[in-house]
């Protein structure tokens, strides 16, 4: 009977102590990506800024929004689930910690598309969309510095 005590107090200081761990939200996407990398179903894929600064070569003119904001970009991450369970909490907690603003929120026919941004004086430092189709989820998580004004220049040519 001592034994089972000492063993149940054993387990719940470990508890204690690692469980809080465990409990932490992701703060890099990167980590979150590396996370689900080999999880079955799950698709990752991560640019560079070099390789950000080469895309934007073959998408188009020097007019285009989308080219400029390419340039721009220091690191562009896509993580795609095909049966999401967990990790749609994982991301509204990565979504929390890093304070990311929702910007633009789309729902139709059971298809839903979020914008999140974060903003630091007056330049956006990172994008988070987010498209969901029934169980099949898409996060696309982009990291630069964005002005005001290129983010209106992309609209335009976008909408």
């Amino acid at each position: 009977m001592k034994r089972m005590k000492k063993g149940i107090y054993i387990v719940v200081l470990l508890a204690a102590f690692f469980l809080p761990a465990a409990a932490q939200p992701v703060k890099n996407f990167d980590d979150l990506c590396k996370k689900y990398k080999d999880v079955e179903g799950v698709f990752t894929c991560k640019i560079n800024g070099f390789g950000c600064f080469v895309a934007s070569l073959f998408v188009g003119g020097e007019e285009n929004g989308v080219c400029d904001l390419i340039r721009h970009c220091s690191s562009c991450r896509i993580l795609v689930c095909e049966d999401a369970k967990h990790l749609p909490v994982e991301v509204d907690a990565f979504i929390e910690h890093n304070e990311l603003e929702e910007l633009l929120s789309i729902s139709e026919n059971g298809e839903n598309i979020k914008i999140y941004a974060r903003e630091e004086q007056k330049v956006v430092r990172q994008f988070l969309v987010m498209i969901k189709e029934g169980q099949e989820q898409i996060w696309l998580h982009i990291k630069g510095k964005f002005s005001r004004k290129m983010i209106r220049e992309l609209m335009k040519t976008v909408v």
